[in-house]
């Protein structure tokens, strides 16, 4: 059981009220961080060892049916083309059924559905149980404790972006520190305030390091996503292991668009370059068209790997990242067979969080996934009443108003 503290509600109050400033142009009733997204549906076979090292049912059983939803981590509509982090959030449903629909909405079968001329769409029914894996395109979190995410959401507020002046590109010269590059069609920008934040942070720089390396995916399907937080793993021998998780597209990671030129120090403090010209010229759904476009000829499939601590890792801190030598276990493959038929209710009612788990998996003691946890909850809370629709606490992890005694968490 875990026992960990809650969250207070003024924290969460606090990042659910500083979030919409990152993004001006968010709207009420949507999600606040990840606002686009699309789903698709599938199945997750576990591994023949997979149930030794985690007993819980998505790895004990044979097939479960899943619901992917994947995402740009932006919390407005920006266009697929903006370099940004990309998100993969699965539901298993343990003990439910995959259903193929037509157009009307009506169950079909796998001889009728290659006779159909449009794609075929798929819902889940059925489910003894529910379980979520969030995961992001990044392998780790900008802060290691809630005060400092807290701080970290102020420091981000989009600000307009404007040349820098001619006190900043001097001291860019006198430090060597390349002035950051502005992105194509980005006219508001909380990155000026995030590497403010990491001078008094230097647990924050590494992500910042990483989201500079950001390339636009060629696909969703081609892109590898990190479960960031540590888990604790209870094998089927009672062992428990300190584990973290990723899902790697079996067609491999590829990136679009040609590289960006390099600049030196000199030529950027004087003229500030621009990046990413590239993702302009795009779609602005180009990643939606594309998976949509996948799945009506091939299914995409993930290998779902564990990751086990060694005895230096710190399975409370989700700002470093575990070195690449460290033992990995293939749990199983998710295979995605076509879109969910109903996006909104299918989809974009769903309250995926990285909490919400079952027997076998429990989380470890960082701050940070506890916080996410009581965070997206509130979060859905706040977004289905804003659309005026009824609140699902099997979609909170705790229960809907319960409180940490109620819930089961103390």
């Amino acid at each position: 059981m875990d026992t960990r503290p809650l969250p207070a509600p003024e924290l969460i109050d606090s990042l659910l009220e500083l979030l919409p400033d990152d993004f001006p142009e968010w709207v009420p009733g949507t999600r606040p961080v990840h606002n686009v997204g699309i789903g698709a549906a599938g199945w997750f076979r576990p591994s023949d060892v997979a149930s030794h090292f985690c007993r819980s049912p998505q790895f004990a059983g044979d097939w479960s049916p899943v619901v992917v939803r994947f995402s740009n981590a932006s919390g407005q509509a920006d266009p697929d083309g903006r370099l940004q982090v990309r998100g993969m959030a699965v539901r298993f449903h343990i003990g439910g059924d995959l259903r193929q629909l037509d157009a009307d909405g009506h169950s079909i079968d796998d001889e009728r559905a290659h006779r159909l001329t449009e794609p075929v769409r798929f819902a889940v029914e059925g489910a003894s149980a529910i379980t979520d894996m969030v995961c992001m395109s990044v392998p780790l979190f900008m802060v290691r404790d809630a005060p400092s995410m807290v701080a970290f959401e102020r420091a981000m507020k989009a600000v307009k972006v404007r040349r820098p002046g001619w006190w900043a590109r001097v001291r860019s010269l006198l430090t060597m520190c390349p002035l950051p590059p502005q992105e194509v069609g980005v006219d508001r920008d909380g990155i000026p305030g995030a590497l403010e934040f990491s001078r008094s942070h230097p647990e924050a720089q590494a992500l910042l390091v990483a989201n500079s390396m950001l390339r636009l995916p060629t696909s969703y399907a081609r892109t590898v996503y990190h479960a960031v937080h540590a888990f604790v793993a209870t094998g089927d021998d009672g062992v428990e292991r300190h584990v973290r998780f990723s899902l790697e597209p079996s067609a491999g990671a590829r990136s679009a668009g040609p590289l960006e030129p390099q600049h030196s120090p000199v030529s950027a403090a004087l003229r500030q370059p621009k990046v990413n010209a590239y993702g302009a010229t795009l779609p602005e759904r180009y990643l939606q068209d594309e998976l949509a476009q996948r799945l009506a000829h091939v299914p995409c499939r993930f290998t779902l790997q564990m990751h086990l601590a060694d005895p230096g890792d710190d399975p409370s801190d989700p700002t470093t990242v575990w070195k690449p030598n460290r033992q990995r276990i293939v749990m199983g493959t998710l295979e995605l067979e076509g879109l969910v038929a109903d996006q909104d209710g299918g989809c974009e009612r769903l309250g995926f969080n990285p909490g919400r788990l079952l027997d076998g998996l429990a989380p470890s003691d960082d701050p940070i996934l506890a916080l996410r946890t009581e965070l997206y909850a509130e979060s859905y809370r706040r977004r289905m009443s804003a659309r005026d629709l009824l609140i699902d606490p099997v979609q909170c992890p705790f229960g809907f108003g319960a409180s940490p005694q109620e819930s089961g968490r103390a």
